[in-house]
């Protein structure tokens, strides 16, 4: 087997979440240009409509005109629109961090002016194997230096070169390795490729607090969920 891998670190944001995320498409910026003088983004306000799994953005800026408006999940570029509104979908109990820059310039370039990000995920990419047996791709976790654990399968296509999984949200301050196992149809594992190590850091999770209304006192009360 022919194995090559490369995998997103956290502060490489460029190949980001190849697995769809927002609900429209996103893009990869290929761009790359030096500012002559540093570049501040404008204050923004953001309000957010949730319906379901759906959250609409919209960003609210004092710049008027003819605007960009570029999208970061996690500090990573993810779609530029002519309009300050973007819907985005997340799964049950998943947290992420939306932020915009607005700008005139539709050269900016959205890499380098990026926002800091501490993703909870990674996006774990290889290159599949020149192997005409092989089935599927099965990968697997291991958190400090713990067992391994199945954490999903990518079936395998002759006609695709580079392979890309989203991980699960992963716990901050620990490391993590993961492994691309080839399966043939037989069901027999080939030669894993390991990715990684890598220690992850991420945005802290919001607070989980549940809210009460008592009509006897006409109060709101909001309780921490231990």
């Amino acid at each position: 087997m022919a194995w090559t891998s490369t995998m997103t670190a956290a502060t490489s944001m460029a190949h980001r979440k190849r697995r769809a995320r927002p609900a429209t498409g996103r893009g990869r910026a290929t761009r790359s240009r030096a500012w002559t003088t540093p570049w501040f983004p404008p204050p923004l306000q953001y309000s957010v409509t949730r319906t379901g799994h759906a959250l609409t953005v919209t960003a609210i800026s004092a710049l008027t005109g003819d605007l960009f408006y570029h999208w970061y999940i996690d500090g990573a570029y993810i779609d530029t629109t002519r309009v300050n509104t973007k819907t985005f979908v997340v799964e049950d109990d998943e947290q992420i961090v939306i932020a915009a820059r607005v700008t005139h310039d539709e050269n900016f370039d959205v890499i380098l002016n990026a926002p800091p990000g501490y993703p909870a995920r990674r996006t774990l990419h290889w290159i599949g194997s020149l192997d005409a047996g092989i089935k599927k791709y099965r990968i697997i976790q291991q958190k400090e230096a713990g067992g391994y654990a199945s954490i999903g399968e990518v079936m395998h296509d002759p006609t695709v070169w580079e392979y890309a999984f989203l991980s699960p949200r992963l716990d901050t301050n620990s490391n993590y390795d993961w492994s691309v196992v080839p399966v043939n149809a037989a069901g027999n594992d080939g030669v894993a490729l390991a990715l990684g190590p890598e220690k992850i850091v991420r945005t802290p999770d919001a607070p989980n607090y549940s809210i009460t209304y008592s009509s006897g006192t006409g109060r709101v009360t909001f309780t921490e969920v231990t």
